[in-house]
């Protein structure tokens, strides 16, 4: 995850163990932070698919598996980015029935998703969950936990869509990032 560092913390229970996954930004500004962002679009979203485990791909056995539901987003608008499809795998984090997959997009709702592709064309969030915003009467609402997005919720449309572009726009990596 660019512009983020990711952590892991394992707590050993008995028998259980739980996994405590998060990350904390370390850019500094939002044209930083969106340095992985690929694409912002405005869609309509039209179904969610069944939820499949995913491994999180961590080299020398430190790896895991997490619960991934595909959603279809048919694209309406693309403010930023290359991708001329009409339609889009958006992966969100978690199932429906988890208790903490608070900012799952809705069948038949509006959104803006900031996003970043994988290899496989498929896109995740920004900074897990903050890259999805839904459009309620002609403003914003997320409850994603960028610091630097914090400031945009229940901002006008139009406002929120030229400062997410812009930023993307003049985007930059961090003096700081490895590699």
């Amino acid at each position: 995850m660019l512009g983020s560092i990711s952590r892991f913390v394992y707590i050993t229970h008995g028998h259980e163990e739980h996994h405590d996954v998060g990350t904390s930004s370390f850019s500094e500004g939002l044209n930083e932070d969106f340095f992985a962002v690929d694409l912002i679009l405005k869609g309509t979203v039209l179904e969610q698919e069944p939820t499949f485990l995913q491994d999180a791909g961590i080299p020398n056995g430190g790896s895991f598996e997490f619960k991934v539901t595909p959603a279809k987003i048919k694209v309406n608008e693309v403010f930023y980015g290359s991708d001329t499809a009409k339609e889009i795998t958006f992966l969100q984090h978690g199932a429906p029935e988890d208790e903490d997959n608070y900012n799952f997009v809705t069948v038949g709702k509006e959104v803006i998703l900031i996003l970043s592709q994988r290899a496989d064309g498929k896109y995740w969030s920004y900074d897990s969950d903050s890259g999805v915003w839904n459009i309620n009467n002609g403003k914003v609402t997320s409850k994603g936990k960028s610091k630097y997005l914090m400031e945009y919720k229940n901002l006008d449309l139009n406002k929120f869509i030229e400062a997410v572009t812009s930023a993307a726009t003049n985007k930059k990596k961090n003096n700081n990032y490895l590699p």
